[in-house]
């Protein structure tokens, strides 16, 4: 189970990175993320943090 410190949904990202939450979902989808780094749910993304 992952900590919830590290989970963040695509509109944190979004905010974070200064980019529309749809840009954002697409951006992913084409990256190819695995599905231990993210997860798709009705146009949400939930992003795992990695520790550096």
């Amino acid at each position: 189970m992952s900590n919830v410190q590290e989970v963040f949904i695509t509109s944190e990202i979004a905010e974070k990175l200064d980019i529309t939450a749809p840009y954002l979902i697409r951006v992913a989808k084409e990256m190819g993320f695995s599905n231990t780094e993210f997860r798709e749910a009705k146009n949400i993304l939930i992003f795992l943090a990695k520790k550096q």
